[in-house]
């Protein structure tokens, strides 16, 4: 098993980073791949445990120390954790504004919109935002070269730990994981007989199937895409438990069957041959190892998921079907897409085009102990064609949809409508004698 010992060592980039500075060769002036979220804090806050309980969260997150260098003739960089580039807490006092939220929100979206220098500049910020004497924000951001949304979760279920022991209400818990850990665990599954299994599985899953490539260098690469977002009735996500009960299935898996179904004759590629195999692009959190599962870092691993819809299938038999292939999926699914692109001879600055894809959060908010909280998503990504993004607390309550397309597909209000009609969809699969039905019925 590799070993780093120390945590100035430098360490090569893991598979998953390298994509990224490929996109950033290519793009170094926009900001792409960008990771941002905040948490705003209502009445009963103690500001000053926060800034503590904040301070030592961004200690123990190696990730925001990664200094990148590129040494000479090398075409991939090289990180290390350098604690003198970890970000400190700033402080923003915006109470003197007329509107501070809408201030605090112009001032977020400004530094998220600002492109990275990957090599120069700091790949993470944190802030506390003052909006009042017992309203704040803490504002998050990264760039996805280090860190995935779980990994974002992570911190700030940490901070809210850490936060209810500065008050005195409990213990302050395990410190984070470190990186150099995790990356030993990713390389050691590299070299394992596990790795050859599960390359076995891709290549046999993947022969003969033209899986669209996207290359880095486009001029459109990533544009910015159109935006449809909002929230479910709570009638339908109690629906969506029973009618998971029922199926004996997860209801994550349940809504990710449900959107594939749908995505199979709603986008316009699909139309003419709604019956044709297609792709749907299903990311996992990639979390199995020992260390994985408790470190800020980029895990994700995004995966292609094979399916057919036919015309006499039933609702049941289609939610079995894709049931069993997310099992056979996630079985295998350490083996990172990026050595599946190498295997199927992508070119340098070649990727897989990850559209449509199909992302289910079941991640319950961070609590933080006497107030109120409510954290928002305000960047997670790019997105390549079309993203459909379900979050929901771990229950299924709180259930949010955002749909995510390229204006070549929809217009703004195509869209909205078409935002619509997958809950429309969704409701008719919930209806009583539904998983009896064709399926090609109820879409």
């Amino acid at each position: 098993m590799p070993q780093h010992d120390s945590a100035s060592d430098w360490l090569p980039l893991s598979l998953a980073q390298a994509d990224f500075w490929q996109e950033f060769l290519c793009h170094r002036d926009r900001a792409l791949s960008t990771v941002a979220h905040f948490v705003e804090f209502g009445d009963g806050v103690q500001v000053q445990a926060l800034q503590q309980a904040i301070a030592t969260t961004l200690q123990e997150t190696d990730v925001f120390a990664l200094e990148l260098r590129l040494p000479k003739g090398a075409s991939l960089p090289q990180q290390r954790v350098n604690p003198q580039r970890r970000p400190a807490l700033q402080i923003l006092d915006l109470q003197h504004c007329e509107h501070p939220g809408h201030a605090a929100r112009h001032l977020m979206q400004q530094d998220i919109d600002k492109p990275l220098d990957l090599l120069h500049d700091p790949l993470a910020a944190s802030w506390l935002i003052r909006l009042a004497p017992e309203r704040v924000i803490w504002y998050i951001r990264a760039h996805h070269i280090i860190i995935d949304g779980f990994a974002m979760s992570l911190i700030e279920h940490r901070c809210a730990t850490l936060y209810r022991h500065a008050l005195g209400e409990g213990a302050a818990g395990e410190r984070l994981n470190a990186f150099p850990a995790f990356l030993d665990e990713e390389l050691t599954y590299d070299a394992s007989p596990r790795c050859v299994k599960d390359r076995r599985y891709w290549q046999e899953r993947v022969a003969g199937v033209a899986l669209p490539v996207l290359s880095t260098d486009r001029d459109d690469y990533c544009i910015a895409p159109l935006h449809a977002a909002g929230q479910p009735s709570a009638q339908l996500s109690a629906g969506l438990q029973q009618l998971a009960l029922r199926c004996d299935t997860g209801w994550p898996d349940l809504l990710l069957a449900l959107s594939a179904a749908w995505l199979s004759q709603a986008l316009p590629a699909r139309r003419d041959e709604p019956y044709a195999p297609f792709t749907a692009w299903v990311p996992l959190m990639n979390r199995r190892g020992r260390v994985a599962g408790y470190v800020p870092a980029l895990a994700v691993n995004t995966l292609p998921l094979r399916l057919q819809l036919h015309p006499e299938q039933t609702l049941a038999d289609w939610l079995a079907e894709v049931a069993g292939d997310l099992q056979r999926l996630r079985a295998c699914g350490r083996y990172r897409i990026e050595r599946l692109a190498a295997d199927c001879g992508l070119a340098q600055g070649s990727r897989f085009l990850y559209a449509p894809l199909i992302n289910v959060m079941p991640f319950d908010p961070p609590t933080f102990f006497g107030c109120d909280t409510v954290r928002s998503v305000m960047a997670s990504g790019n997105v390549d064609g079309c993203n459909l993004s379900w979050r929901a607390r771990t229950d299924g309550s709180g259930l949010e949809l955002d749909l995510d397309a390229s204006p070549a597909l929809f217009n703004a209000a195509e869209l909205e409508e078409q935002w619509g009609e997958l809950l429309a969809f969704i409701g008719r699969a919930l209806e009583k004698g539904a998983l009896q039905r064709r399926l090609a019925e109820l879409l």
